[in-house]
């Protein structure tokens, strides 16, 4: 006598597509992922080097400053144009007050 189990062919059917879809959609999520991750990487990289550049451009950019603001220029310069050193200056005078009433 034979058996027949319909419902039990279609219950395998069901469970293998259900899995064979399940690691599709893992796989797929798996590259995605490693593909962004590796642009993260690559954009750390970059950023990285443009750092270390612009660190080298501030350094360049600070000894520019530094040449340009030695005392002794300074006070080269400041020979050359007749300038004295004001030991007291004073830069604000003005005994009214500043205000909408005083118009």
């Amino acid at each position: 006598m034979t058996i027949f189990k319909p419902n039990f062919h279609k219950t395998f059917v069901k469970f293998f597509a259900l899995l064979f879809m399940t690691l599709l959609v893992g796989g797929v999520f798996y590259v995605i992922e490693y593909n962004s991750l590796v642009n993260a990487r690559y954009q750390v990289n970059a950023l990285k080097s443009q750092i270390a550049s612009e660190e080298t451009s501030q350094t360049a950019l600070q000894s520019q400053l530094y040449r340009a603001t030695d005392p002794v220029k300074l006070e080269a310069l400041a020979s050359q144009y007749s300038l004295t050193l004001d030991n007291r200056p004073q830069y604000l005078q003005g005994t009214q007050w500043v205000s909408d009433s005083s118009l």
